[in-house]
């Protein structure tokens, strides 16, 4: 932190304002007040007044500043501005900029300070964002300093929007504690369709109905704390690329509004106002079969004039790898303004940027592209701008420090969506849950899983640990490393082995087999996305959680419970009509309905493990308490009670359950009781 610390403080010298306080957060909750520039504290006079409407600011720009106006820009900085970012925003300020990567909340609020700064003498507001998921990733081999975020795939094994609704609201949060204005998501693209695509846990899922809802729930909440997010990926098919080739839409377009155009066509319905067009080819669209960010097609004849949407497209990667392999990015900017885009999105250098707007500043002065494109995209912008800083003025003014207790707030959010996405693929011979008929258990894993053996303790006593600690660097388990292991177990009845996508699954079946070979049950608990299972299925269970491979602390502590028994619950009543005989004694068994894990695989894995899978056991050890009323002004309490209805009609009946975890459910269900 230090370091950071001095970063700050010498690009605050280089741009030539006070370096803000870091980590001191005023004891009264309130953002400290803006740094004054050099030119204030030497007396040289108040910077003139900028104008305080769009239509004035637009009057006053020249050509290049509305040209410059149109580039959202990533900055290239670690820990902060890059002296490139400072001379950049200096001489050719963008529309908006977004940030890569800060080591931790804190830090990234005083980047964001330093940015705002350049507000200061600006004719205009300052769009400032990153994509959360990004920000928060370091090096793959070290752990994130932020709270856990739950993929996007953990919502869709939830199904459940209602946990769509707690991400966007954890993610609206952390943008407002640090000062952003926008997340760059969350994507709406469909999770793959072809089968050599690598997975991704940023899809949510392959169901283009809950894919809408979620969507919808998410935005929602990031529309009710004063933050945009960003809706990533339109039209869809961004997933559906192999290796060394670029994504492509392959969804006929009679089939695209029930398919991957429906969770984009809901969140415009919502009312978003920007709305991002990626670099997928449209073949189906698109007769050129451009990238959907240069496409006529896609931005203007689909997006606003079938969809109706009136809001901001956002075009790009512009200077992406599947852009400038076919054409020169200055060229693909002027292509993509003149298909519709009103910002061009770029994730490389400024010099590029740069580039892009003195040639499309040429090429208007040459008549080449027509001013009134770039000025009505302009206009477009700076009314977007100033409705945005207005209607979030107290939220900015309140803003506070991003705390150690937000944190914690935030990991309880994790952990809550990540329960609720545990998957049960496979559970053989019933070995789940993990009880006294398990025999001594013990973890294996290819990660640090110290902490969840500790959380497994809770049902499982005298757990012994086996850390390969050379797979994450090497790539695969060694044999050195099963052999330390088989030989070494001792009592291990039940071997919980927690697998994550990185070794190679050669070595992961190889220890699977001889951990089965050595007469012990397995458990395997498989982190990310969901591949490669039909190699893993000699496992006896197979449990799938659907966290990062580097940020998994939340996400093993609900392993743990779903292994142990306490699990979350849900009620499934059955779909036929509950008709009893009036008299007639019946049972009514809360394990009949009530259902644990409650996770379903969001996405097709094989005909093994088809999308929709959810295995479920027997949920006495995760019910407290059951509870029947029966409609008749009767009530009964237990897991399983009798009941007959004296009189004919029509009852409206309801079971509430409550779990170990302060969890409860309730579902109400009809019977109709014949004379």
């Amino acid at each position: 932190m230090k370091n950071v610390v001095c970063c700050l403080a010498c690009l605050s010298v280089l741009i030539g304002i006070a370096a803000p306080a870091i980590g001191q957060p005023s004891a009264f909750g309130t953002a400290a007040p803006a740094p004054k520039t050099e030119e204030k504290a030497a007396g040289e006079g108040k910077p003139e007044e900028a104008p305080k409407t769009p239509e004035a600011v637009f009057e006053k720009m020249e050509l290049k500043e509305r040209i410059a106006q149109l580039m959202i820009v990533t900055l290239q900085g670690e820990t902060a501005p890059s002296g490139e970012d400072v001379s950049f925003m200096k001489s050719y300020l963008p529309g908006g900029v977004v940030v890569r990567q800060a080591i931790d909340a804190d830090s990234a609020m005083g980047y964001v300070r330093l940015i705002r700064e350049f507000e200061l003498n600006a004719k205009a507001p300052l769009l400032i964002g990153a994509d959360l998921y990004e920000l928060a990733r370091r090096d793959r081999r070290a752990a994130s300093l932020y709270a856990q975020l739950p993929s996007l795939l953990s919502v869709a094994a939830t199904r459940d929007a209602a946990c769509a609704g707690q991400l966007g609201g954890a993610l609206a949060d952390l943008c407002r504690s640090i000062g952003f204005d926008f997340h760059l998501g969350p994507s709406l693209e469909l999770a793959p369709s072809i089968a050599e695509a690598p997975g991704t846990l940023n899809t949510l899922g392959s169901d283009p109905v809950f894919a809408a809802a979620a969507g919808q729930a998410i935005f929602q909440a990031f529309a009710d704390r004063g933050v945009m997010a960003v809706p990533m990926g339109f039209p869809g098919g961004g997933n559906n690329r192999s290796e060394g080739t670029p994504a492509v839409l392959l969804t006929p377009a009679p089939r695209l509004a029930e398919c991957d155009l429906m969770p984009y066509a809901k969140v415009i319905e919502g009312g978003t106002k920007l709305i991002h067009v990626g670099n997928t080819l449209m073949p189906t669209l698109d007769a050129r079969s451009r990238p959907a960010s240069q496409s006529k097609a896609v931005i203007t004849d689909l997006l606003r004039v079938k969809l109706h949407f009136d809001g901001l497209a956002v075009a790009g990667p512009i200077d992406s790898e599947d852009v400038v392999k076919h054409a020169d990015a200055s060229e693909a900017a002027l292509q993509a303004l003149e298909a519709g885009a009103d910002l061009l999105y770029w994730n490389g250098a400024e010099s590029t940027v740069m580039r892009a707007v003195d040639h499309l500043l040429q090429l208007v002065k040459t008549g080449r592209l027509n001013e009134a494109i770039i000025n009505e995209a302009a206009k477009r912008v700076l009314k977007f701008k100033f409705e945005l800083r207005e209607a979030t003025k107290d939220t900015v003014k309140n803003r506070q420090w991003a705390s150690a207790l937000e944190k914690r707030a935030m990991n309880k959010e994790a952990y809550h969506i990540e329960r609720r996405a545990i998957t049960m693929a496979k559970n053989d011979g019933q070995v789940l849950p993990l009880d006294k008929h398990s025999g001594m258990v013990g973890v294996v894993g290819t990660i640090e899983v110290e902490a969840f053996r500790d959380a497994l303790q809770k049902y499982v006593p005298r757990i012994p640990e086996f850390r390969i600690v050379t797979a994450q660097s090497v790539g695969d388990i060694e044999d050195f490393e099963i052999e330390r292991i088989t030989k070494n177990y001792g009592a291990v009845k039940t071997m919980v082995c927690v697998y994550t996508e990185a070794p190679r699954v050669t070595g992961q079946v190889r220890l699977l087999s001889a951990l089965k070979k050595a007469g012990m049950r397995v458990v395997l608990v498989r982190l990310g996305y969901p591949a490669q299972l039909d190699e893993l299925a000699e496992a006896d269970a197979i449990v799938l959680a659907y966290c990062d491979s580097v940020t998994y602390g939340e996400t093993l502590r609900a392993v743990a419970d779903v292994l142990g028994g306490a699990g979350p619950i849900r009620i499934d009543l059955p779909a036929k009509e509950i008709v009893f005989k009036a008299g007639e004694s019946r049972r009514f068994a809360a394990a009949e309905v009530v259902r644990t894990p409650t996770g379903y695989l969001p996405v097709q894995v094989s005909e093994a493990f088809p999308v929709g899978l959810g295995l479920n056991y027997d949920p006495g050890k995760a019910i407290k308490k059951a509870t029947w009323e029966f409609g008749d002004k009767k009530k009964s309490k237990g897991m399983s009670v009798e009941h007959a209805y004296g009189t004919p009609g029509l009852y409206a009946a309801k079971l509430s359950v409550k779990g170990q975890k302060k969890e409860s459910a309730s579902r109400e269900f009809r019977i109709t009781v014949e004379q």
